[in-house]
């Protein structure tokens, strides 16, 4: 997690927000590194309805793992309709189409993640406010989806007095 606010930092984004979700051991090493960044927020541990709604907000989901068997993040992020950055190291990097619906990265190489976040990043619009539901990007496993609508118009709805129509939003958890 650490090299991603790294590459933030480094890349300088003023209309892009890394918003990272989770709480733990490692947060003020994280908070020292991300270095007062207004465009880098923590919002802690999340559940249900508030977690969902940043896999809306945002167009990004980035997932540095250097070991994880299979994660269920990066399912909900597809879902949710963002492009995700995978670890090759994640199990869920599986669910990944070059260029279709994310890419798969080496988690420790931080010149590669800059190159493939610089990439993605310019491949986003912003986005018309209110959010409206995004077409999810796990094609292939449609049975998987169905259930899942309702939470994503819920958190939707909750969540667009919080998006800001000028930025980009990234998302990430630890």
């Amino acid at each position: 997690m650490d090299f991603v606010i790294r590459v933030f930092n480094k890349l300088n984004l003023h209309n892009t927000v890394l918003v990272i979700v989770g709480s733990g051991e490692e947060e003020k090493k994280l908070k020292q590194i991300a270095n007062n960044n207004a465009n880098i927020i923590f919002v802690g541990r999340l559940e249900g309805e508030k977690l969902y709604a940043w896999y809306n907000i945002a167009e990004l989901f980035v997932l540095p793992s250097t070991q994880e068997a299979f994660g269920a993040v990066t399912n909900e992020a597809l879902i949710g309709g963002c492009t995700c950055l995978v670890s090759q190291k994640a199990g869920s990097n599986c669910l990944i189409k070059k260029g279709e619906n994310g890419y798969i990265f080496n988690p420790t190489n931080e010149k590669e993640f800059e190159n493939i976040l610089q990439k993605s990043i310019g491949e986003i619009t912003l986005r018309n406010y209110p959010l409206q539901l995004r077409k999810n990007k796990l094609t292939h496993y449609e049975n998987f989806i169905s259930y899942r609508r309702s939470y994503r118009y819920y958190s939707i709805k909750s969540f667009n007095k919080f998006a800001d129509t000028n930025k980009r939003y990234i998302y990430t958890s630890r």
